[in-house]
């Protein structure tokens, strides 16, 4: 005899399982990554969380942490699909089919996916998945936001919900489930799979580089992966600046203003991208001072 299960109050379940989930049982470990975002002061860029093993996943909760510079505007997932593509891949097909749509909180939700400030919540009917990427995060960068890099981070999400059974004073859950919806009790239903860690995505910021120009080639023997006019095989070799801040000593200028040929040497008139203190001298500009019947002497000046 199989188990049945009612798929009508599934949305409900899914959405709801995530913000009043009991103490579970562990199974499976996984690592997350946070990739990097390449943008302009007051333009969006986008973040991605991936996972190694997406295999046994079928819940998230989480909270973004990040720099006061960057605002999350919003959250999209391909992994955490729409309620009527999960429908489709129930086996066997619902009868009748469940709901394309649910309301929570007077919100209505046609994918099982919560984003309310810095705190997400995402469900699966089941597991099985194989993409790696769990979530697209698009931040907004501050119009004032000096060029530099902005570390974004993920952290468990701290519920203080008494009617839920978490204390006032707020309780950390997990930020992963698995499904097993064979099992009616929900600890055995809605495993936690232990993150082992979290970390940036190899090769990347782990995070969103600011800077003057988001066009820069980032593959191949001309990639400037932070748009500082530096190449990023430069900055891994000879330079000694950050290959993923477009900034590396902070003092407002790009590395490339700083090492103006892009050799990774500080040559003379250039000043040093790994000292603050050490910011271009103005720049020159010349002035054509006309002395008559042609004569024309160039003369440099500072601005």
């Amino acid at each position: 005899m199989h188990r049945c299960f009612n798929y009508l109050i599934l949305p409900t379940i899914l959405l709801a399982v995530l913000v009043v989930m009991p103490a579970t049982h562990a199974t499976a470990n996984v690592n997350l990554y946070v990739g990097d975002g390449l943008g302009t002061p007051g333009g969006t860029v986008d973040v991605q969380l991936t996972v190694d093993d997406p295999s046994k996943i079928a819940g998230a909760a989480l909270t973004i942490t990040c720099d006061a510079a960057l605002t999350l505007s919003e959250v999209n997932s391909d992994f955490f699909e729409t309620f009527a593509i999960q429908w489709t891949k129930v086996t066997p097909t619902p009868d009748p089919m469940p709901p394309n749509s649910v309301e929570v909180g007077g919100e209505n939700y046609e994918q099982p996916l919560i984003h309310n400030g810095n705190m997400i919540a995402a469900a699966r009917f089941n597991d099985g998945q194989t993409e790696s990427t769990l979530f697209t995060f698009t931040f907004t960068i501050a119009s004032d936001a000096p060029y530099g890099k902005y570390q974004v981070g993920i952290e468990k999400t701290n519920l203080n919900n008494t009617d839920a059974g978490y204390a006032a004073g707020g309780e950390d859950i997990e930020m992963l489930y698995g499904s097993d919806l064979s099992q009616s009790d929900l600890t055995q239903a809605f495993p936690v799979i232990i993150v082992d860690g979290i970390s940036a995505e190899a090769g990347t910021a782990g995070g969103v580089m600011v800077s003057s120009d988001d066009t820069c080639e980032q593959e191949g023997v001309n990639a400037d992966s932070d748009c500082d006019g530096i190449l990023d095989s430069v900055e891994n070799t000879t330079s000694p600046t950050d290959v993923f801040n477009p900034d590396s000593d902070g003092d407002g200028y790009l590395d490339g203003e700083e090492d103006t040929n892009g050799n990774g040497v500080i040559d003379p008139g250039e000043s040093d991208p790994m000292d603050e203190n050490d910011v271009p001298s103005q720049q020159e500009k010349t002035i054509i001072i006309d002395m008559g019947d042609g004569f024309l002497i160039p003369l440099k000046a500072g601005n």
